[in-house]
């Protein structure tokens, strides 16, 4: 038996007790655990190096991780988990963007501040920055809170994808070339990488980030084609473009954490919703 079978079986044959009833099995290793009127992403798996049962925010929600030889059940440990991953959610979230709504959100971040966003009629779910807002067209049906957070996920993207080009430009002279490609997605343990081929990946939520943060990671990751290694030649060339580089690594250590929830919280708010009600 697998474990996503194994817990499966454990939490639908669990007491009705009000801890057992607010986690919901979704699908393969994700769960969810009920926390006022949202849901905590949680997910489970086994980690072949782990000793003992460990639990740690990763991004957008939590990830229990369980040693090969795990005797106790799988339920067991996340009830065990439960207060721990509610009180840190509870710190995160007391600072977190609320999840979008269509027509109703009037706000978003974008390059560390609250950008004014307008609502207007239009025929598809469109986002465009204007003069200092975001104008957001959308047609006069309903759409579904998963369409508003694919709308944001595109607008953001194209921010940041016209601000690397910017910044590469800037700092690329002396390069012994610029990158071949350039990723935007989720990574939840760095901030960027650069390929020996040239391929450079950025974190999807530095949009939402001030744009000195965004332009010291390009030039982090721009550096890496001269130094493969984080070694004294490697910060030398980052401090020759940025000296002031220290600043965005601190606002990043500061402020990491919840710049990856809000970033997820606005572009895959279906993330926190309860299972009947994804679409």
């Amino acid at each position: 038996m697998t474990l996503t079978e194994r817990l499966r079986q454990l939490l639908s044959a669990a007491p009705a007790t009000p801890s057992d009833a607010e986690w919901t099995h979704l699908e393969g290793d994700h769960l969810q655990l009920r926390h006022g009127d949202e849901f905590i992403p949680v997910r489970l798996r086994r980690e072949p190096r782990a000793r003992a049962a460990r639990c740690k925010f990763r991004g957008h929600g939590f990830t229990v991780s369980l040693p090969p030889r795990q005797y106790k059940a799988p339920a067991s440990v996340l009830h065990e988990f439960t207060p721990w991953i509610r009180e840190q959610w509870g710190r995160l979230i007391a600072h977190a963007v609320p999840l979008p709504q269509v027509q109703i959100t009037s706000a978003v971040p974008l390059w560390g501040e609250s950008v004014p966003l307008e609502w207007q009629h239009g025929r598809s779910l469109v986002l465009q920055l204007r003069e200092g807002r975001i104008i957001a067209q959308a047609p006069p049906a309903a759409v579904a809170t998963h369409r508003f957070g694919a709308a944001l996920r595109q607008f953001y993207e194209a921010q940041a994808r016209t601000r690397a080009h910017v910044a590469l430009q800037t700092w690329g002279e002396g390069m012994p070339r610029l990158p071949s490609r350039l990723v935007f997605k989720n990574v939840d343990s760095l901030w960027g990488s650069m390929s020996s081929t040239g391929s450079m990946t950025l974190e999807r939520s530095l949009a939402l980030a001030p744009d000195y943060v965004f332009d010291y990671l390009v030039v982090h990751e721009l550096c890496h084609l001269l130094h493969m290694a984080h070694d004294r030649a490697f910060w030398h060339e980052v401090g020759l473009r940025l000296p002031d580089y220290r600043r965005a690594e601190q606002w990043l250590s500061n402020n990491g954490p919840l710049l990856r929830l809000n970033a997820a919280r606005l572009m895959t708010p279906q993330l926190y919703l309860a299972a009947t009600d994804r679409r």
